[in-house]
């Protein structure tokens, strides 16, 4: 009996028991499978953290310390991705995004690369 891959429909060959023709289509089956579901919110939670880092990496890089928020906004930077937030004094906040960190000083932030939050 002849199987097909359940992805990209090409003969198998092999194990009697195989699915998939290589680990791509096995992926892209199972991916599929949980956007289906309507789940992988948490892939879109460490998607916007990543693309988060991204920016901030991306800016640091280029010697920008300092940005308003609207800034960081244009960018694409997404304040629900953090990785932990920490109220310092009177109008102050520390935001963290792995190794970088925004201090929110009133209207502005600052952005810091140090070591990652405890």
């Amino acid at each position: 009996m002849e199987k097909n891959c359940l992805t990209c429909q090409s003969k198998l060959t092999g194990r009697s028991d195989k699915k998939f023709c290589n680990d791509a289509c096995r992926n892209e089956y199972h991916n599929q499978l949980i956007r289906n579901r309507g789940g992988g919110s948490e892939k879109k939670v460490a998607d916007t953290i990543m693309q988060n880092r991204k920016i901030l990496s991306g800016l640091y890089a280029n010697g920008v310390r300092q940005l308003a928020k609207t800034d960081l906004e244009c960018y694409g930077f997404d304040f629900q991705g953090i990785t932990g937030l920490e109220f310092l004094e009177k109008g102050k906040m520390l935001l963290f995004c792995f190794e970088f960190n925004l201090v929110k000083n009133g209207g502005w932030f600052k952005i810091e690369k140090g070591p990652l939050p405890a």
